[in-house]
């Protein structure tokens, strides 16, 4: 990945009367300067990617004076327009595992810098390059950025990000193809390469496969240590509601049905029969109990649905809850984890927001949007978040090890 800042082009020689001794020991002068912005960037992007537990690494380099050169002179041989640029002068490659990490990386450098400019090469592949994502983006330096640029230069980092085996792929095939300067005549040979190609596209396809299967795994995990307790205190609250029917009768022997249906719902969910439990849920709901009742259902199938794969079925279930039951904070708690497991951090952080301010006593939600904050490079928030979930539970393991993990982070 490269990272590009941009700075107002203020160089003191104009394009047409720089030659190459003059744009040597131009170079040769500032690229200090510029080795420095793209390690003071480094330096930020770790800063703000470590709370996401993502390994991240990062290659950078300042374009020698041979190779600016070479581009120079072919933009003149194009007669390129005024407005043409070289937009790597200083490029900065950051290297993740898996595919979903560049994602999450890409959200984060949207949030946090102006960007001119995003590139996504993955459709005009030639026998040359990775068959998949391989995204380049552009960003603008700081305002203190006040040093000259070459001709020519866009006053700009150029970003790429890479997966593990995107930038294996690309350390070869430049050795292989781009340095030696020699085609492939060979069918055979391309053949090969194709079939390479298409090898390693496959394996990074799996490999992220295979994380998004331990994630859910572990988000499983979370909604089964959590929710007995919720559904015991959901039948409580179900019984002091006997007279709730939309129908405007408070028919005893259909209240009882309701209960037994709902008791044989909660049970088939503890038993970890998921797929019962939402019929049985759903059976409860065609009864037409009134709304707070209604909402306290929908809640639990969301549950349900949430732990059996169905993310976006369990959404719009915990999207109802809300709706018959604006003060149902549990519901909002349900969603932020929702959009928290699809990365959309800004929604959850306010899902989780509603959740605290309808009932405050909530160490494990304190948790959620601190992770939410610290996944968004929101580092104070998610610590004093971290504080709020141990104020009231001193002994809340889980924030203490999560803060102390931030910390850590902050001073490595």
């Amino acid at each position: 990945m490269y990272f590009v800042y941009i700075a107002n082009y203020n160089s003191t020689k104009s394009a047409d009367k720089m030659d190459k001794k003059d744009l040597d020991s131009f170079l040769e002068k500032y690229t200090p300067v510029y080795e420095r912005t793209a390690r003071k960037t480094i330096v930020e992007l770790t800063r703000r990617i470590s709370p996401t537990q993502i390994k991240a690494g990062f290659k950078f380099r300042v374009k020698s004076p041979v190779s600016y050169f070479n581009k120079f002179i072919a933009l003149q041989k194009k007669q390129a327009s005024a407005d043409a640029t070289i937009n790597d002068l200083i490029g900065i490659r950051l290297i993740a595992p898996f595919i979903g990490d560049l994602e999450t990386i890409e959200n984060i450098i949207r949030d946090h810098y102006r960007t001119f400019e995003i590139e996504y090469k993955d459709e005009q592949y030639t026998i040359r390059e990775f068959g998949y994502n391989s995204i380049h983006m552009l960003l603008a330096l700081p305002e203190s950025f006040k040093t000259p640029l070459p001709p020519f230069a866009k006053p700009a980092i150029e970003i790429q990000l890479r997966t593990t085996l995107q930038d294996a792929w690309a350390e070869i095939e430049h050795e292989l193809v781009y340095k030696s300067n020699l085609a492939f005549p060979n069918q055979s040979l391309k053949r090969k390469l194709a079939a390479l190609n298409a090898t390693l596209t496959l394996a990074d396809v799996t490999f992220q496969e295979i994380r998004d299967y331990q994630n859910e795994i572990r988000q499983r995990s979370i909604w089964r240590q959590r929710s007995l307790n919720e559904r015991i205190e959901a039948f409580d609250d179900l019984m002091s509601h006997t007279d709730s029917f939309d129908n405007g009768r408070n028919n005893s022997r259909l209240w009882h049905h309701l209960e037994k249906i709902f008791y044989a719902a909660l049970r088939a969910h503890s038993n970890n029969e998921y797929k019962s439990a939402v019929n049985l849920y759903t059976r409860s709901l065609q009864l037409n109990p009134g709304e707070h009742i209604r909402s306290i259902i929908y809640n639990h199938r969301g549950m349900a649905r949430y732990v059996m794969g169905h993310i976006n079925k369990a959404e719009d279930d915990f999207k109802k809850a809300i709706e018959y039951d604006y003060q149902n904070y549990r519901a909002y708690l349900n969603l932020g984890m929702v959009y928290k497991a699809k990365n959309n951090l800004a929604k959850a952080i306010k899902a989780f927001t509603s959740s605290l301010e309808l009932y405050a006593d909530q160490p494990d939600t304190y948790l959620q949007r601190s992770q939410a904050y610290a996944y968004n490079g929101e580092i104070e928030c998610a610590l004093k978040d971290c504080e709020n979930a141990l104020r009231i539970d001193k002994n809340h393991q889980k924030s203490l090890e999560f803060k102390n993990g931030l910390l850590k982070q902050m001073h490595s």
